[in-house]
């Protein structure tokens, strides 16, 4: 049994994890204020699952962030406060088993292989950003310098909005179908057309958030729809890409 650890942008998610089966499954808020915090977060849900599913041989991280694999460092991190933090080594002193980190998008790509039984797979994943993961034969594809997989930043719209993350791109796809993305549209339309339903949505710091907006369109709000509308033509274009 190991333990499988996803650190997101909103949430810490630990599980025990046997094979392709994961158990005792517990999620807490991410703390951002700061590394330290954050680590400290990530040390308090871990112990929650160690005791009740026991001791684990070893412990994989997934992270939101760019990372030297050789040594479990953290190069880049965007949306969580880890840049320069040799996650492997603290995480290993504080637990004392062997720790395995790398980006998430990474671990869900070659997860989802194991779990479908596939050597070759290419994975998206859609949250506050757009990761992707590339398995070849088996192994994670990661390039000459880690970031061979960084799919959230192929450009479909060279006149397009900056990305929201740490690229220089323009209308990558992650300025398109992530939630920050679908964010920063919402409240752009809330905010041009104010006597609009969606309008009525706007939290106390004057925007719309990805579940507002998912809430508005499961109630056939035509803006929250056209929003959705454009989401999934763009993720297609990436896709086919």
């Amino acid at each position: 049994m190991v333990l499988g650890v996803d650190v997101g942008g909103t949430k810490v998610a630990v599980a025990a994890v046997d094979g392709v089966t994961a158990t005792h499954r517990r999620e807490h808020g991410t703390l951002t204020q700061s590394s330290d915090a954050l680590l400290d977060g990530v040390e308090h849900v871990v112990r929650e699952v160690m005791r009740e599913a026991g001791e684990p041989e070893a412990i994989g991280v997934g992270v939101p962030s760019q990372i030297e694999f050789a040594t479990g460092t953290v190069d880049t991190s965007v949306n969580i406060p880890l840049t320069g933090v040799p996650l492997r080594e603290e995480l290993g002193r504080r637990f004392g088993v062997p720790v395995f980190v790398d980006n998430d998008a990474n671990c869900a790509a070659l997860a989802e292989a194991h779990i479908v039984g596939e050597r070759h797979l290419v994975m998206l994943t859609l949250g506050t950003g757009v990761g992707g993961g590339v398995v070849i034969d088996g192994m994670i594809f990661r390039g000459a310098h880690g970031l061979g997989a960084e799919l959230g930043h192929i450009a479909i719209n060279s006149d397009g909005p900056p990305c929201p993350g740490n690229c220089p791109n323009r209308g990558c796809l992650e300025a398109y179908c992530s939630g920050q993305a679908l964010e920063r549209d919402a409240t752009e339309l809330a905010s041009d057309k104010p006597d609009s339903p969606l309008a009525a949505r706007l939290d106390s710091d004057g925007r719309i958030t990805s579940h507002e907006l998912e809430a508005a369109a499961d109630e056939g709000d035509e803006d929250a729809l056209l929003l959705l509308d454009n989401f999934a033509r763009m993720l297609g274009i990436g896709i086919s890409n």
